[in-house]
């Protein structure tokens, strides 16, 4: 029998008890950047609370001005400013709902990547400099957590649901079962015609490039992948081949279903496109997780959010389609 889906994380997070109030449904004691519930000095007036976690006017202007940094031309970066924070802020929710919330630890690792990795040195001191400086509240909080919140529940922790994908992932590994049994010589396009929501596709690998449809080899610089694994990069790619190809003969399916970005995926290597460079001819047979944004809002319903400003929460609500399904409270 098939192996569970193994998940395509580089390093193992951290876990920590659930939420406060306000959040999801989850329970657990505060603590660490996501939950405690963020606040702004004490006496400081709130322009924003999302859940338990509440901003300060001079909180909101950092992230205007991040986005007038990125944006120069934006129109109307106050309700840019308040749409950001809340979704991400949305997300560090339903992660502390979930058991899942961003610790001090984990933060600490995220802002230390992203100045190993930056590709804009002085953009990214431009940024800090905005905030007050790397280690202040305000950068950590209103530049880095919202946008790291959006990343770990999109590629680390929803596909990993199982209340959420357990009949897709079941169904997953019910179709692998049934291909194995049947050997090498299946035909994965039969197969997808044959079963309602299996689709298939045929693709190239390699380490560098990662997973890419054939015709687009030529600009594989300028083009996204065509499947992105749970986190992205070379060393990833690496253990994709290690684990889901080299082990195998062409034809050999790959015994474990694979947990990508939006699918549950049986893979083999047919062949070789360019040996020498270490491009595999792949097969792909997925099954669709559910709509991770889908899932976010059933729960960030349950999630109160408050805006001072009658101005900018009504700018907010008609400029932001995705408000109209949240829970807007008159005080915070």
């Amino acid at each position: 029998m098939p192996t569970r889906p193994f998940v395509l994380a580089l390093v193992p997070l951290a876990l920590a008890a659930g939420c406060t109030r306000g959040c999801a449904p989850g329970g657990g004691p505060p603590g660490g950047p996501s939950g405690g519930g963020e606040q702004p000095p004490p006496g400081a007036v709130v322009a924003l609370q999302v859940g338990p976690h509440a901003f300060s006017p001079e909180d909101m202007e950092v992230r205007r001005g991040h986005i007038l940094f990125k944006y120069p031309e934006a129109q109307m970066p106050e309700v840019g400013a308040i749409s950001q924070v809340v979704l991400g802020y949305l997300y560090v929710c339903v992660l502390e709902g979930l058991g899942r919330p961003i610790t001090e630890e984990v933060l600490d690792a995220e802002v230390a990547r992203i100045n190993k990795d930056t590709r804009d040195p002085e953009g990214l001191m431009r940024l800090k400099e905005l905030a007050g400086g790397e280690k202040t509240r305000a950068y950590r909080r209103l530049v880095v957590l919202p946008d790291f919140a959006n990343r770990r529940y999109n590629f680390e922790v929803f596909p990993t649901l199982d209340e959420v994908h357990g009949e897709r992932r079941g169904r997953t590994e019910a179709l692998l079962a049934s291909l194995l049994a049947r050997g090498t010589g299946v035909s994965f396009e039969e197969v997808a015609r044959s079963e309602a929501g299996v689709d298939h596709a045929e693709q190239v690998f390699s380490p560098a490039l990662g997973f890419r449809i054939e015709r687009d080899l030529g600009e594989e610089s300028r083009r996204r992948p065509d499947e992105v694994p749970l986190e992205t990069g070379d060393e990833l790619n690496r253990r994709i081949e290690d684990r889901v190809f080299a082990p195998h003969l062409p034809g050999v399916i790959h015994p474990e279903v694979v947990a990508m970005e939006r699918h549950f995926c049986i893979y083999r290597w047919t062949g070789w496109h360019d040996e020498a460079k270490g491009i595999r001819r792949v097969e792909r047979l997925a099954i669709a997780m559910r709509d991770a944004e889908e899932v976010l809002f059933e729960r960030a319903r349950a999630i109160a959010i408050y805006i001072a400003s009658d101005a900018l929460r009504s700018g907010f609500q008609d400029r932001v389609g995705w408000a109209q399904d949240l829970h807007l409270v008159a005080r915070p």
